[in-house]
Protein backbone atom coordinates (compact mmCIF):
# COMPACT_ATOMS: atom_id res chain seq x y z
CA UNK A 1 0.00 0.00 0.00
CA UNK A 2 1.78 3.34 -0.86
CA UNK A 3 2.50 5.73 2.55
CA UNK A 4 -0.16 8.34 0.95
CA UNK A 5 -2.31 5.61 0.81
CA UNK A 6 -2.10 5.02 4.74
CA UNK A 7 -2.02 9.12 5.47
CA UNK A 8 -5.39 8.90 4.10
CA UNK A 9 -6.72 6.11 5.58
CA UNK A 10 -5.10 7.24 8.88
CA UNK A 11 -7.17 10.42 8.89
CA UNK A 12 -9.82 8.66 8.70
CA UNK A 13 -8.98 6.71 11.63
CA UNK A 14 -8.11 9.46 13.66
CA UNK A 15 -11.07 10.92 12.66
CA UNK A 16 -13.23 8.13 14.47
CA UNK A 17 -11.05 7.69 17.43
CA UNK A 18 -11.46 11.36 18.06
CA UNK A 19 -14.88 11.27 17.96
CA UNK A 20 -15.67 7.81 20.03
CA UNK A 21 -11.95 8.15 21.97
CA UNK A 22 -13.13 11.25 24.62
CA UNK A 23 -13.93 11.60 28.69
CA UNK A 24 -13.74 14.60 30.58
CA UNK A 25 -14.27 17.87 30.22
CA UNK A 26 -12.63 20.78 28.42
CA UNK A 27 -13.68 20.28 24.96
CA UNK A 28 -11.82 20.93 21.79
CA UNK A 29 -12.58 24.23 19.72
CA UNK A 30 -10.88 25.56 16.41
CA UNK A 31 -8.60 28.80 17.01
CA UNK A 32 -7.84 30.20 13.42
CA UNK A 33 -10.30 32.39 11.07
CA UNK A 34 -10.67 32.75 7.84
CA UNK A 35 -9.40 36.28 8.74
CA UNK A 36 -6.24 34.71 9.75
CA UNK A 37 -4.80 33.11 7.06
CA UNK A 38 -4.66 34.13 3.57
CA UNK A 39 -6.82 32.83 0.16
CA UNK A 40 -9.45 31.01 2.10
CA UNK A 41 -11.47 29.43 0.11
CA UNK A 42 -13.78 27.39 2.85
CA UNK A 43 -14.29 26.73 6.44
CA UNK A 44 -15.34 23.82 8.64
CA UNK A 45 -15.44 22.64 12.01
CA UNK A 46 -14.83 19.30 11.71
CA UNK A 47 -14.30 16.15 13.73
CA UNK A 48 -11.70 15.24 11.51
CA UNK A 49 -7.95 16.69 11.39
CA UNK A 50 -5.94 17.66 8.65
CA UNK A 51 -3.57 14.37 8.89
CA UNK A 52 -1.82 11.81 10.37
CA UNK A 53 1.90 11.89 11.44
CA UNK A 54 3.46 8.99 9.56
CA UNK A 55 4.93 7.83 12.21
CA UNK A 56 2.78 5.40 15.18
CA UNK A 57 4.59 7.42 18.15
CA UNK A 58 3.70 10.53 17.12
CA UNK A 59 0.11 9.73 16.01
CA UNK A 60 -0.59 8.20 19.19
CA UNK A 61 1.13 10.99 21.51
CA UNK A 62 -1.11 12.93 19.24
CA UNK A 63 -4.49 10.95 19.88
CA UNK A 64 -3.60 11.15 23.97
CA UNK A 65 -3.88 15.19 23.70
CA UNK A 66 -7.06 14.77 22.34
CA UNK A 67 -8.45 12.17 24.00
CA UNK A 68 -10.45 14.85 26.61
CA UNK A 69 -12.94 15.89 24.05
CA UNK A 70 -16.21 16.57 25.89
CA UNK A 71 -19.20 16.47 23.55
CA UNK A 72 -17.50 18.01 20.68
CA UNK A 73 -13.77 17.45 19.40
CA UNK A 74 -13.31 19.64 16.57
CA UNK A 75 -10.55 21.17 14.22
CA UNK A 76 -11.26 24.44 12.70
CA UNK A 77 -10.17 23.23 8.80
CA UNK A 78 -9.56 26.07 6.84
CA UNK A 79 -9.02 25.33 2.75
CA UNK A 80 -6.44 27.73 0.78
CA UNK A 81 -7.27 28.29 -3.04
CA UNK A 82 -4.14 26.22 -3.74
CA UNK A 83 -5.41 23.07 -2.27
CA UNK A 84 -3.70 23.61 1.14
CA UNK A 85 -5.21 22.73 4.46
CA UNK A 86 -4.91 24.75 7.23
CA UNK A 87 -5.79 23.14 10.76
CA UNK A 88 -5.85 24.46 13.99
CA UNK A 89 -7.60 23.50 17.47
CA UNK A 90 -7.08 24.09 21.08
CA UNK A 91 -7.38 20.84 23.07
CA UNK A 92 -8.10 19.76 26.78
CA UNK A 93 -5.78 16.89 27.58
CA UNK A 94 -6.39 13.49 28.53
CA UNK A 95 -7.31 13.26 32.14
CA UNK A 96 -4.07 10.84 33.00
CA UNK A 97 -1.46 13.96 32.40
CA UNK A 98 -1.26 15.80 35.19
CA UNK A 99 -1.22 18.72 32.77
CA UNK A 100 -0.44 20.20 29.54
CA UNK A 101 3.51 20.12 29.93
CA UNK A 102 2.63 16.76 30.80
CA UNK A 103 1.20 15.77 27.49
CA UNK A 104 3.83 17.80 25.74
CA UNK A 105 6.57 16.30 27.19
CA UNK A 106 4.93 13.09 25.57
CA UNK A 107 4.70 14.78 21.76
CA UNK A 108 8.94 15.72 22.43
CA UNK A 109 9.55 12.57 23.10
CA UNK A 110 7.97 10.72 20.08
CA UNK A 111 9.24 13.49 17.46
CA UNK A 112 12.65 12.59 18.69
CA UNK A 113 11.88 9.32 18.54
CA UNK A 114 10.66 9.60 14.78
CA UNK A 115 13.06 12.06 13.44
CA UNK A 116 15.58 9.63 14.32
CA UNK A 117 14.91 7.20 11.50
CA UNK A 118 12.31 6.92 8.59
CA UNK A 119 9.30 5.75 9.90
CA UNK A 120 7.73 4.58 6.34
CA UNK A 121 9.78 4.75 3.05
CA UNK A 122 9.95 7.55 1.86
CA UNK A 123 8.86 9.76 4.78
CA UNK A 124 10.66 12.05 7.03
CA UNK A 125 10.02 13.23 10.11
CA UNK A 126 11.99 16.56 11.11
CA UNK A 127 12.03 18.23 14.78
CA UNK A 128 10.86 22.15 13.82
CA UNK A 129 13.34 25.07 15.26
CA UNK A 130 12.86 28.46 16.64
CA UNK A 131 9.48 27.70 18.58
CA UNK A 132 8.37 29.70 21.86
CA UNK A 133 9.61 28.00 25.19
CA UNK A 134 7.67 24.97 25.74
CA UNK A 135 5.97 24.65 22.11
CA UNK A 136 7.15 21.62 19.94
CA UNK A 137 6.45 20.92 16.25
CA UNK A 138 7.89 18.61 13.36
CA UNK A 139 7.56 18.73 9.53
CA UNK A 140 6.42 15.31 8.09
CA UNK A 141 7.22 14.68 4.18
CA UNK A 142 6.00 12.07 1.98
CA UNK A 143 6.70 11.12 -1.31
CA UNK A 144 5.60 8.90 -3.62
CA UNK A 145 5.83 8.34 -7.36
CA UNK A 146 2.61 10.38 -7.88
CA UNK A 147 2.26 12.45 -4.68
CA UNK A 148 4.42 14.44 -2.23
CA UNK A 149 2.81 15.90 1.06
CA UNK A 150 4.27 17.87 3.84
CA UNK A 151 2.17 18.06 6.90
CA UNK A 152 3.58 20.39 9.70
CA UNK A 153 2.34 20.75 12.80
CA UNK A 154 3.14 22.63 16.55
CA UNK A 155 1.90 22.24 19.83
CA UNK A 156 2.09 25.14 22.77
CA UNK A 157 0.75 24.99 26.15
CA UNK A 158 -2.34 27.47 26.74
CA UNK A 159 -3.06 27.16 30.42
CA UNK A 160 -4.59 23.60 30.64
CA UNK A 161 -4.77 23.02 27.24
CA UNK A 162 -2.92 22.52 24.25
CA UNK A 163 -3.10 24.82 20.77
CA UNK A 164 -2.32 22.18 17.95
CA UNK A 165 -1.91 24.18 14.81
CA UNK A 166 -1.35 22.62 11.28
CA UNK A 167 -0.52 22.79 8.05
CA UNK A 168 -0.47 20.51 5.21
CA UNK A 169 0.09 20.61 1.35
CA UNK A 170 0.90 18.64 -1.61
CA UNK A 171 3.60 19.55 -4.52
CA UNK A 172 7.08 19.61 -4.72
CA UNK A 173 7.32 22.95 -2.67
CA UNK A 174 6.37 23.62 0.76
CA UNK A 175 3.10 24.86 1.67
CA UNK A 176 2.87 28.23 1.29
CA UNK A 177 1.30 29.14 4.85
CA UNK A 178 3.38 27.76 7.42
CA UNK A 179 2.27 26.57 11.24
CA UNK A 180 5.66 27.95 13.26
CA UNK A 181 4.35 31.28 11.23
CA UNK A 182 0.38 30.76 12.40
CA UNK A 183 1.13 29.75 16.38
CA UNK A 184 1.21 33.27 17.72
CA UNK A 185 -2.05 34.36 15.75
CA UNK A 186 -3.64 30.99 16.69
CA UNK A 187 -3.05 31.67 20.68
CA UNK A 188 -4.11 34.98 20.67
CA UNK A 189 -7.27 33.80 19.43
CA UNK A 190 -7.06 30.90 22.39
CA UNK A 191 -7.34 33.66 24.44
CA UNK A 192 -10.43 35.56 23.49
CA UNK A 193 -12.09 31.99 23.23
CA UNK A 194 -11.41 32.08 27.49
Amino acid sequence: MPTTDVLTKGVAALGVLLVVGGCGGGGTRGVLTEDDVPRVESVADTFEGIGVAPCSRLTIAERRIRLDNGSADRDRRLILHSNEVVGSSANGVDRRFADAAAALALVDSAIDYCSSREPLPSTTVERLDGLPAAAYGYRATVRSVSRHMVLTRVFAPHGDEVVIVSTRGTGDDRPTVDAVDLLPTALERADELD
